[in-house]
């Protein structure tokens, strides 16, 4: 990552140099600008490596606790190193004044925080959280959107599908040949079962129970001596 700035900054000099408002920094203004982060990383590592300077650390109430160290693969770690010290300034201040600490070299001048304050807000459009607010937002914005983007489509029924047995009951009587001719009542249910599903598995179960069969004259269930295996094999 620090190559890819270090390729980026010249470029980047040049082009605000080219505007029509051009941008200039001097020799000495840039080398201000290139100690911050040296001084602000030391600090926090100096710190967080000396057992005595750690029981000086800067510890409030809050949710920031102390400084945070700079890691080259933690992504955006110029933020989160630069946003502790602005939190702690007052005290990062005290400690860098003070020479008995041994910490003068982590100083940061008034231009040099002027500089950490304009650079906050520009470095936190790259931050993770920032990021999550973003893909949450624009999720949530897609969803609204493709609500309305949809082809719109003919509203489902709510009503239920009608009973198998309302719809056999008003078609016509089924001739007592018509079932012969179909091989008999199991057959006769099975080809009835595309349009009548439900009202064929029950009646189909019904044929195939044990000591019963469907008279051929009548449209009622009678009784009779079927052998129970015999019964099973042809209905199911």
């Amino acid at each position: 990552m620090m190559e890819a700035v270090l390729a980026l900054r010249q470029p980047a000099i040049m082009q605000m140099q080219a505007r029509e408002e051009p941008v200039t920094a001097t020799p000495a203004q840039l080398r201000t600008a290139e100690s911050i982060m040296p001084r602000v990383s030391g600090l926090a590592c100096r710190i967080h490596d000396s057992p005595t300077l750690l029981s000086k650390n800067p510890r409030l109430d809050g949710a920031k606790r102390s400084l945070d160290c700079w890691v080259a693969t933690r992504w955006n770690s110029d933020f989160l190193c630069l946003n502790a010290h602005v939190y702690f300034q007052k005290e990062v201040e005290t400690m860098t004044g003070i020479s008995d600490n041994n910490l003068t070299q982590y100083w940061l001048s008034a231009d040099q925080w002027k500089i950490v304050t304009d650079l906050l807000p520009v470095l936190e459009l790259t931050s993770i959280s920032h990021f999550a607010k973003s893909v949450k937002f624009i999720s949530s914005q897609l969803r609204v959107t493709n609500k309305y983007m949809k082809k719109p489509t003919a509203a489902k029924s709510t009503a239920g599908k009608l009973d198998d047995i309302c719809t056999y009951l008003k078609e016509l009587v089924i001739q007592s040949s018509t079932v012969i001719d179909s091989g008999g009542y199991m057959k006769w249910w099975n080809t009835t079962a595309t349009s009548h599903p439900n009202l064929a598995r029950m009646g189909m179960n019904y044929c195939s129970a044990p000591g019963s069969y469907i008279s051929h004259t009548q449209s009622y269930l009678l009784a009779s001596s079927v052998d129970a295996e015999r019964a099973f094999s042809v209905g199911r």
